[in-house]
């Protein structure tokens, strides 16, 4: 193979003891004594779509990540990565940011119009930092729930999520919804109105729950399963709302199927009939 001596000295940094020279697939390091005294090492032209440039080829060498690029796989799929020299298989790979892995469509940043990317471990905008708050900037796992792209774009666009099952550090498990908060995600419990005073209906571990229950003190609550049926949030707003739901299937004691609807009475306790 026909090689050429580069401007700049480019020593490998897979051996240490040759020097890359520029070839028909790219920067290959000249080291050879004896068939089993030669360094394979090489920096091909062609990294996933992307040509390296000698004063790239001289930054791989040295350690130092170049990128990153939107690069492209065999199979002609995108990802955005950066590439750079691992000493553990001596070969430059792709070093992937976990701010920008790729883009988010159709959605910017509330804050500054700029760009929401999408990395391994978080959803943020490009102009993000510690210096800069406001920016959005969240976890793509928050408190054990993965967030998906689509819940994402619509936290940006100030649409709350609907309700998951969180773990709290503790191990500890509670639902809320999510909402963006000046670039910050934050939980809300808060499910309603209070048909029985001026407080918020929260939901809680094993029932929902009036926010006033320890000022009022109001005992409002609806517990989380009636009838062998999970109640969720959105059959409680509809009884707050409505004082009575629409008919849903039950299962009787004997595990037969019903037809009822949940109720709430002059004191306000939810009953099924």
């Amino acid at each position: 193979m026909e090689t050429k001596t580069t401007h700049q000295k480019i020593t490998c940094p897979s051996c240490g003891k040759g020097s890359l020279r520029q070839g028909g697939i790219g920067y290959v390091c000249d080291y050879f004594v004896t068939t089993e005294d030669l360094c394979k090492f090489v920096i091909y032209a062609n990294m996933f779509g992307h040509t390296v440039t000698e004063d790239e080829a001289v930054a791989l060498s040295q350690g130092e990540a170049i990128g990153p690029y939107e690069l492209t796989r065999k199979d002609g799929s995108h990802f955005t990565a950066s590439l750079q020299y691992d000493a553990a298989t001596h070969a430059i790979a792709p070093v992937f940011d976990e701010f920008a892995d790729y883009v988010l469509e159709s959605v910017s940043c509330p804050c500054c119009g700029g760009e929401i990317r999408a990395g391994s471990k978080y959803y943020a905008c490009k102009n993000s930092s510690k210096e800069s708050p406001g920016h959005v900037f969240f976890g793509r796992i928050i408190a054990g729930v993965e967030i998906a792209d689509s819940t994402a774009v619509a936290l940006v666009q100030g649409t709350p999520t609907g309700y998951f099952n969180f773990t709290k550090k503790s191990g500890e498990p509670f639902t809320a919804r999510l909402q963006l908060v000046n670039g910050e995600v934050k939980f809300d419990s808060i499910v309603c109105k209070c048909p029985a005073c001026e407080g918020n209906v929260m939901v809680g571990v094993k029932s929902y729950y009036c926010s006033e229950f320890k000022r009022k003190p109001c005992d409002f609550h609806i517990f989380k399963e009636m009838g062998g049926r999970e109640i969720t949030p959105e059959i409680v707003e509809v009884l707050c709302c409505k004082r009575e739901t629409e008919l849903m299937e039950f299962a009787t004691k004997n595990g037969k199927s019903v037809q009822r609807k949940i109720v709430l009475n002059d004191l306000h306790k939810a009953m099924l009939i």
